[in-house]
């Protein structure tokens, strides 16, 4: 029994100078933080600040514009576009603005896969996924209706993708596929713009954007397109961790920027003044060393139980 206890605090005093020498390898600390684009001084840039709208902290600093910011899921990286190289294309960095690394040539908001493998961007009548390295590039292709591709969204079981298409004489209207491009689903049949799918974490729901009613607005809608329902004046939504509530970006009052609003149309609140493209994150819980530290402990210690 000596030798347990001795074998077990041993393991408990390795890990913990684990996480007194490397504290960055914890499993993320930016749950409940959102990443979005400000222009304060005339330019694009990206900025972070918590869901409670303290830390405001500025990640980029450069001439070139940089937008459509999203987390990674290790919570530790950023991938963005920006134009910093002459085009457009999608880079990562680290949560200091720096270790930037351009990764595919595309325009367009990335979409990040939720094992973090993939981006899915949105090439005219395709899918087209490329590994987060820029080493390797799929395409999703499937058959009629062909149009005009936008605005890819992951399942959370990353077995589907939503996105838009535009035929020609019609507005946006927001589609399903699986990655194998099989299972093609309309959701949304509407002859205005149906823009910028959004998964709740649980998969049940689709957020999007919608000038349906005459004027910029978020709606909800089931996993399945039915029940479709307005929940505010706004665009671009991001829903919170734990699938109670959105970020959309708005105005409201005379104030344009982030606000937050529950997943029932109730209780408003603005985040930051002046902001776009918001990115929340915290769905899952990141990966770490430590987390298989702590996991090598647990099997330790039932060996030696």
């Amino acid at each position: 029994m000596n030798n347990v206890k001795s074998s077990l605090l041993f393991v408990i005093v390795f890990v913990g100078g684990l996480l007194l020498i490397h504290p960055n390898q914890m499993a993320s600390a930016e749950r409940g933080k959102i990443v979005f684009t400000l222009n304060r001084e005339g330019n694009e840039e990206i900025y972070i600040i918590n869901d409670d709208s303290k830390n405001l902290r500025r990640l980029t600093h450069h001439p070139a514009v940089d937008k459509w910011p999203v987390w990674l899921p290790d919570g530790r990286r950023i991938a963005f576009c920006s134009d910093r190289d002459g085009v457009f294309s999608i880079y990562t960095m680290d949560l200091a603005g720096k270790n930037i690394k351009r990764v595919a040539v595309e325009n367009g908001r990335p979409a990040i896969s939720p094992d973090g493998q993939w981006i899915a961007q949105t090439p005219a009548g395709s899918l087209l996924l490329v590994d987060i390295d820029g080493l390797k590039r799929k395409e999703i292709r499937w058959g009629r209706p062909h149009g005009a591709t936008g605005m890819a969204a992951w399942a959370p079981d990353g077995n589907k993708l939503a996105f838009t298409i535009r035929l020609p004489g019609v507005g946006n209207d927001i589609y399903v596929v699986d990655i194998t491009g099989n299972n093609l689903q309309q959701l949304t049949d509407h002859p205005w713009q149906d823009l910028y799918p959004a998964w709740s974490p649980d998969g049940q729901w689709i957020a999007f954007w919608s000038n349906r009613d005459g004027g910029n607005a978020v709606y909800l809608m089931e996993a399945d397109g039915a029940n479709a329902k307005r929940l505010a004046n706004g665009r671009s939504p991001e829903w919170s961790p734990d699938g109670q509530q959105i970020a959309f970006v708005s105005r409201q009052e005379d104030i344009e920027g982030i606000f937050i609003i529950d997943k029932d149309g109730e209780n408003i609140r603005l985040l930051v003044e002046g902001g776009d493209n918001p990115s929340w994150f915290g769905t899952k819980l990141a990966v770490s060393d430590v987390g298989q530290w702590i996991t090598l402990w647990g099997r330790m210690k039932r060996e030696t139980d």
